[in-house]
């Protein structure tokens, strides 16, 4: 089986967990992957969510923390 198409598969397995709420996010804050257990937890749908930065989710006194560990990532 190609590692592309297992690798779908594993994601597409963590992402319908019940167990745990994920999102993915990129390099410049946009949120690119929603789980259900997201929704659940955030009361956005992936079709409201996805495509928006992550600074609707995080506290307004925790996003430079979280902006600078976004930059930090970028440079590595």
């Amino acid at each position: 089986m190609p590692r592309r198409l297992v690798r779908s598969i594993c994601l597409q397995l963590l992402l319908e967990s019940r167990e745990e709420g994920i999102l993915s996010v990129s390099l410049d804050g946009t949120i690119e992957i929603w789980s259900q257990k997201a929704e659940r937890f955030y009361g956005y749908t992936a079709q409201e969510i996805m495509g928006q930065p992550l600074s609707r989710l995080v506290p307004l006194h925790e996003w430079p923390g979280a902006e600078e560990h976004l930059l930090r990532s970028g440079r590595e």
